[in-house]
């Protein structure tokens, strides 16, 4: 075999001569090129390439020791495995299971690359063989990961049915990326699926497998479905965290249920768990939307009383109703409260981003001709120093600023200060 290292974009050796750590290693240029030469799609993450090349090699039975071994899984079935397959299991009845004689169990330890050999295997043997299954098990788990942030449900699921054929049974992590996924796009009834298959074969739910369902069903503002898995998670002795409670509270309030919002936010709080900023966003939110904006503000002062670090998007919603409506001296006066020259007041808390910076000019827009020139000046100047670029919104807001203003700088445009 050709040592990857010596794998380039000027010598390609065939892509069934790859190994799974060779496939690992390569740079994304030339994973690229194997992905045209199998039909695969290119322009995708490089752990998905990675993910459907051993695919690819496994369908086509190019990777060692794929012969096929019946496997029975805890649901009773036979599934054909390799003679070298890793297996997972959580069961307090291995009876229920029958291995080929070299078969290797997967803990949730295996996506960090540790496993249990048989005994019978010789320790170079072994020691080969595991580092071949770290190697397929961290592309699996990278594959999902990336389909779970990008929402791609069905792109997690064939990496589930790949992971099987593989010889290696999804744990909780792996189901956690795939409800991820179904949270991600709003689809709680996959969500529900998966879950129910995690549960059949015996592999035990946490919060996080709870909150990316509650996040599938706020998504899809089924509200009534997420506060009934919040209660089926606490009839199992399964507490929430601040992101379990935080979406449901954050989309009760956004749809104007301040009632029950508050009745959650409360009963989070009287159980010391502790919230981030989204909770209390969806009421600043909320409050904007119905043009109450003194109550966005009491909102803004019940999160800082109760110690939660604004974001981004706390000073947005907050200051978008006065920014419409032309108040830009109380957008300034948010803007001092909650950053200082554009960096946050906040341990950890984050610095103004594009966005903050937009609703700030949007403020000045609406208030035109009123705001002194130096005002937008001195904005414009501090994103410069902050190094936040501007988008659309920021070039359509400047431009309207200055045929307000008149504007006639040295070059005739405001551009210049953050260019």
């Amino acid at each position: 075999q050709t040592p990857c290292s010596e794998i380039s974009d000027e010598f390609q050796p065939p892509l069934e001569s790859l190994d799974v750590d060779q496939i690992e290693r390569l740079p994304y240029r030339v994973l690229q090129k194997y992905a045209k030469l199998a039909n695969i799609k290119s322009k995708q993450k490089a752990e998905i390439l990675r993910f459907k090349l051993s695919e690819y090699l496994l369908d086509a039975g190019k990777l060692p020791d794929q012969q096929s071994t019946e496997c029975v899984d805890l649901n009773g079935k036979s599934s054909a495995t390799s003679p070298n397959s890793h297996t997972y299991l959580e069961s307090s009845e291995p009876e229920l299971l029958s291995f080929a004689p070299s078969t290797v169990y997967m803990s949730e330890s295996m996506s960090h690359g540790q496993g249990v050999l048989d005994d019978d295997k010789s320790s170079t043997d072994s020691m080969e063989e595991d580092e071949s299954t770290a190697a397929l098990a961290k592309q699996f788990n990278d594959a999902l990961r990336a389909c779970g942030k990008q929402g791609d449900i069905r792109g997690a699921e064939r990496c589930l049915r790949a992971m099987e054929s593989a010889g290696l049974a999804p744990a909780e992590k792996q189901y956690n990326k795939v409800l991820a996924a179904c949270g991600r796009k709003g689809n709680f009834l996959e969500a529900q699926r998966f879950f129910e298959e995690m549960i059949t074969r015996g592999v035990n739910a946490s919060t996080k497998s709870y909150t990316a369902i509650i996040h599938a069903h706020t998504r899809a503002r089924n509200l009534k479905g997420a506060e009934k898995c919040i209660k089926e998670m606490e009839g199992k002795g399964i507490m929430g965290d601040g992101v379990t409670y935080g979406s449901l509270i954050h989309a009760l309030a956004k749809e104007g249920n301040f009632g029950r919002a508050q009745k959650w936010l409360n009963f989070a709080k009287s159980s010391n768990v502790t919230l981030n900023a989204f909770a209390y966003n969806g009421f600043i939110i909320a409050c904007g939307r119905f043009r109450e904006n003194e109550e966005c503000l009491r909102w803004l002062d019940a999160m800082l009383l109760d110690n939660v670090i604004p974001d981004n998007y706390t000073f947005v919603a907050a200051a978008l109703p006065f920014a419409r409506e032309g108040d830009y001296e109380t957008v300034f006066r948010l803007k001092e409260r909650l950053f200082n020259k554009g960096k946050s007041k906040f341990l950890r808390g984050p610095k103004m981003d594009t966005h903050a910076y937009n609703c700030i000019l949007l403020s000045i827009k609406a208030a035109c001709p009123m705001p002194p020139l130096g005002v937008v000046e001195h904005i414009l100047r501090e994103m410069h120093e902050n190094n936040v670029v501007g988008d659309g919104h920021t070039l359509k807001h400047i431009a309207s600023i200055e045929k307000s203003l008149r504007y006639k700088g040295s070059d005739g445009s405001l551009l210049q200060l953050i260019n």
